[in-house]
């Protein structure tokens, strides 16, 4: 149980006879573990109050009425964090929360991955339907890769991905998102391409795009 986050877990068991279930009466136990002690500015997901990040996002999207592109900016600044038996939260300007959990796991788009992970790449199908998640380093940076692609027939088919690259003590450096449509008579669809232009600490600037990913 050492995975395992803080909570109460609850089960039971049924045996099955001419295809009725008897069930037993609940079972439980509760796991409560302090958190760890853990300096986030040492991982590639550090967090803090006052902590902010500028980004330059380059957006384009294509459809039967036109196409279009255009840049702008976007800021995600920590305007408070919160401790619980699960773990930590920090919740953004505008909306959305980051959640470091008890066994030092953090939320990607559904998976939950290690925040010093081992590098894997895992890809499931589904009918029609392909998931792959891929996790490596590319130098000194974690990439952090997920798609999910369905077809419909052999040339005919619709793809979402995100790629995330994350530099150790500054945290997301790009983020690259895709939700196209792909058909013989052309691809449609949006998508972003965000960079890190500044990350600020308590408004002290203590990284600056120069060489950025």
């Amino acid at each position: 149980f050492e995975e395992a986050f803080n909570g109460t877990y609850i089960w039971k068991v049924a045996c099955l006879s001419s295809s009725q279930a008897f069930w037993s009466e609940d079972q439980s136990f509760s796991i409560v573990k302090p958190l760890p002690d853990l300096d986030l500015d040492t991982t590639y997901f550090p967090m803090g109050l006052g902590y902010e990040w500028i980004f330059e996002r380059y957006n384009e999207y294509y459809n039967l009425g036109g196409e279009d592109t255009w840049i702008d900016t976007v800021t995600a600044r920590v305007i408070d964090s919160t401790a619980t038996e699960f773990g930590w939260g920090f919740e953004f300007e505008g909306g959305g929360t980051q959640w470091i959990y008890s066994n030092l796991t953090a939320n990607f788009g559904g998976y939950v991955v290690q925040i010093d992970p081992e590098p894997f790449e895992v890809t499931v199908s589904d009918g029609d339907i392909l998931n792959t998640l891929r996790i490596s380093y590319e130098g000194n940076i974690l990439s952090m890769y997920r798609k999910r692609t369905e077809y419909f027939d052999f040339i005919s088919h619709t793809y979402s991905s995100t790629l995330v690259l994350r530099d150790k003590g500054v945290g997301k450096v790009r983020d690259k998102y895709d939700d196209w449509d792909v058909t013989v008579t052309g691809m449609y669809g949006f998508g972003y391409d965000k960079r890190l232009l500044y990350f600020i600490k308590d408004t002290d600037t203590v990284w600056r795009c120069e060489e950025c990913p």
